[in-house]
C-alpha cells in the first residue's frame, strides 16, 4: 500500500521545474522517457502503461572551461511482451538570456548508434502544467520480451549564463550544470540505481555545491560524494522514487574569485581558518599549488615561475589592493599569519600525496 501511494503521488506531480534568475538562464536536460503519438506530436505516458523498468543509469557530467559534456547510460528490463516505443530525451533552455543550448547530440541502442528526430511535445493545458518542455530528441526502441536493453545519450551544452559578461581574470566566476533525472519516473517501478559521476576539467573551478531534488535549494549531497581520482567524483543511489521535476544541480566556484560584494581576498578561506584534507579533496593538485602560492602573492611575493607570475598579474589586477601594489610594498616571511603558515604546510603536504 505504501509503494502504491508513493506511485500515485508521483503521477500527480507532473510540472516541469522552471528555474529563473535575473542574472542567468538555466538549461536542463532530462532522463529518457517514453511517449505516445497524438496529432503528429508526442505526449508523455505514465508508468502504468508500460512493463519496462529503468534498472540502472550512469550520469556523467564532464565540466570543461567553455562547455560541459553529458553522457548517460541506461539499462532497461522488459518484464512483459516485446514492445517498440517512441523514447524521447526531453530538453529545454528557458531564461532571460536564452543561453545554454544543447549540441552534438548522439544516441545508441544496445551499442549501435541510432538516428533520432527533434519532435515537438504536446500537452493538455487542463491537466499538464509543462508548457516549457517543448521538444524531445526521439527514436524508436524495441524492448524484447523478458530481456535487457541498453541505451545511451551523449551531448554537449554551453553554460547557461552570458559568458562574455561573466569573466573574472582568465576564467569565469562560476559554472553551473543541471540534469533533470525525475522524468525517469515515467517507467515502471522505481529507478533501481543511479550513479552520478562528476569530472572536473576546469582549470580554476572546484565543486562548491551538489544538490539533489526539486530545485537548487534541494538536499545537499556533497558529503555523500566519493573522490575516485584527481578529477573524478561519484555518488550512487539505489531504489529511487523521483518526482517528475527532480534535478541534480552542480555548481563550481573559482578558486581565485569572490562573488562579492567585497573584492578578493575578502572571502578567501585559506587566510581566515585552518584547512583540512576533507576540504582539499575538491581541488586538483594544480589548483592546490595555485592556492598555496596565492597566500604568498597576497603578501607581495615576486614569483620566478613564469606561469605563476602571469597568473597573478592577470587575476591580481582585480584584487584589493592589486597584486602589483602588493609587490611594491615588498614581501616578508614575517607578514604571514600563523593560520597562513599552517595552511601552506597542510596544502604542500596534500600536494605531495597526489
Amino acid at each position: 500500500p505504501l509503494l502504491e501511494a508513493l506511485r500515485k503521488e508521483k503521477l500527480k506531480k507532473k510540472s516541469i521545474l522552471i528555474i529563473l534568475f535575473s542574472y542567468m538562464a538555466i538549461n536542463i536536460f532530462a532522463n529518457d522517457t517514453f511517449f505516445s503519438l497524438s496529432g503528429g506530436n508526442l505526449v508523455p505516458v505514465n508508468e502504468e502503461s508500460v512493463s519496462i523498468e529503468m534498472r540502472e543509469e550512469t550520469i556523467t557530467l564532464d565540466f570543461q572551461e567553455n562547455f560541459y559534456e553529458v553522457t548517460v547510460d541506461f539499462t532497461f528490463y522488459n518484464s512483459g511482451d516485446t514492445e517498440t516505443l517512441s523514447v524521447g530525451f526531453p530538453f529545454f533552455a528557458p531564461g532571460n538570456l536564452g543561453k545554454g543550448k544543447i549540441y552534438d547530440f548522439k544516441c545508441w541502442t544496445n551499442g549501435e548508434e541510432t538516428s533520432f528526430e527533434d519532435i515537438p511535445l504536446i500537452w493538455n493545458s487542463e491537466t499538464d502544467k509543462q508548457p516549457e518542455l517543448q521538444n524531445a530528441y526521439t527514436r524508436k526502441i524495441r524492448f524484447n520480451k523478458k530481456d535487457v536493453t541498453t541505451t545511451k545519450v551523449k551531448y554537449k551544452s554551453s553554460y547557461s549564463r552570458d559568458l562574455d559578461t561573466e569573466k573574472s581574470g582568465m576564467s569565469y566566476a562560476y559554472w553551473d550544470g543541471y540534469y533533470l533525472f525525475g522524468t525517469g519516473s515515467s517507467w515502471k517501478n522505481s529507478i533501481g540505481k543511479i550513479k552520478l559521476v562528476i569530472i572536473n576539467n576546469l582549470p580554476y573551478g572546484y565543486i562548491e555545491t551538489v544538490r539533489m531534488g526539486k530545485d537548487i535549494g534541494g538536499t545537499s549531497i556533497k558529503n555523500k560524494i566519493s573522490k575516485i581520482d584527481e578529477k573524478t567524483y561519484e555518488v550512487i543511489f539505489t531504489i529511487i522514487e523521483p518526482n517528475y521535476t527532480d534535478i541534480f544541480y552542480i555548481c563550481f566556484d573559482n578558486i581565485l574569485s569572490d562573488s562579492g560584494p567585497k573584492y578578493f581576498p575578502a572571502y578567501f578561506p585559506f587566510i581566515k581558518k585552518i584547512t583540512n584534507s576533507d576540504e582539499l579533496k575538491w581541488y586538483t593538485k594544480t589548483q592546490l599549488r595555485i592556492i598555496r602560492n596565492t597566500i604568498y602573492a597576497l603578501h607581495g611575493y615576486q614569483f620566478k615561475s613564469e606561469d605563476l607570475k602571469n597568473l597573478f598579474i592577470v587575476f591580481g589586477k582585480d584584487w584589493n589592493p592589486t597584486y602589483t601594489e602588493r609587490i611594491k610594498s615588498g614581501f616578508s616571511e614575517e607578514s604571514l599569519s600563523e593560520i597562513e603558515k599552517e595552511n601552506i604546510r597542510i596544502i604542500l603536504e596534500e600536494e605531495n600525496k597526489r
